[in-house]
């Protein structure tokens, strides 16, 4: 129980920190980065998605069939990101690229999970 409820803030503030990297202007984004952590900037989604995904289904392990919620919510959550970014004015832009990066991160997540809670 102190586990799943551990997993689900984490999943919470993983979620929220993407959504803020998704919609924050590129600028603000270069100025945090202290280190060039995401200069793969595909590989950078995909990690991001992967411990989304990761997170949710352990903060959600208890209820049955969550791995297809959890799919389908990251992968509408990324693609949702994408858009907003092609209609705002922050230095962002909508890439098709990154949605498959999400979604391949999204899918790799669950596969951990399954891998480790099977």
């Amino acid at each position: 129980m102190l586990n799943r409820v551990l997993f689900l803030r984490l999943a919470i503030i993983w979620t929220v920190l993407t959504l803020w990297l998704s919609v924050a202007s590129i600028r603000n984004i270069r100025a945090i980065m202290m280190f060039d952590l995401f200069s793969w900037d595909k590989a950078g989604h995909f990690v991001v998605y992967l411990i989304m995904t990761f997170l949710w289904c352990k903060g959600l392990s208890h209820i049955s069939r969550i791995r297809f919620f959890v799919i389908i919510f990251s992968i509408s959550f990324g693609v949702l990101m994408e858009i907003i970014q092609f209609y705002s004015s922050n230095g962002r832009t909508f890439e098709v690229d990154d949605i498959i990066a999400n979604t391949l991160g999204a899918l790799a997540g669950i596969l951990i999970f399954n891998q480790f809670n099977n």
